[in-house]
């Protein structure tokens, strides 16, 4: 049984502002017998739903016999559908905060990837081809186009940019963890500073 928008609200309390969840009480139809509806109320309404283990990268959660991504359901509750595909604007999979996803497809989905662990140059796309020259390219939809050799990493890393703007990548393409959690935080702060500023004012 796929879920719908209506069965979720029944059973999930969602907090947009921080991205968890609780057990609502559920429903008398919910359950076989009303044996089964007073025992499960009693062990689990009110309390935390989602699973996280360290092997997987998203939260989870059990619901209709089913395991759900924990943020598709997020989308599910607030938006009445089901997204094609989320994204974490983050790239931390187990922040589903409302504000860090994102319904997009496929393609969008994969411009906007953090940067690899195994990356030597610390930018996705470049890397040193030989003594002298470095080298740029970028994925687009499984195919690798070619950008071009440069003199310098500099360079590289300029031609990069601009062909990730032209191709629509998100700006948090290519960066860390740590890069994203940075931007994330000034961006609140500039969001909160014209309002500072009113209520000094």
């Amino acid at each position: 049984m796929i879920v719908d928008a209506d069965y979720a609200r029944a059973c999930l309390d969602y907090d947009p502002e921080t991205g968890g969840f609780r057990w609502k009480r559920r429903p008398r139809h919910h359950f076989a017998c009303a044996r089964g509806h007073n025992s499960w109320n009693a062990r689990f309404a009110g309390k935390p739903c989602a699973k996280f283990r360290a092997d997987q990268r998203y939260v989870h959660i059990n619901l209709g016999r089913f395991l759900y991504k924990a943020h598709r359901l997020a989308w599910l509750i607030v938006h009445g559908e089901w997204p094609e595909e989320i994204d974490h604007i983050s790239g931390v999979g187990t922040d589903n905060r409302l504000t860090n996803l994102r319904n997009v497809n496929h393609a969008e989905n994969s411009r906007n990837r953090r940067l690899r662990s195994d990356n030597s140059t610390g930018v996705t796309g470049v890397y040193r081809r030989s003594a002298r020259r470095w080298f740029a390219y970028i994925d687009l939809d499984g195919q690798r186009e070619n950008i071009g050799y440069f003199d310098t990493i500099e360079e590289a890393v300029t031609a990069r940019a601009a062909a990730a703007i032209k191709h629509g990548f998100h700006e948090n393409h290519g960066l860390t963890a740590a890069e994203r959690a940075l931007r994330a935080r000034q961006r609140a702060l500039d969001l909160n500073t014209p309002v500072k500023r009113a209520e000094a004012a």
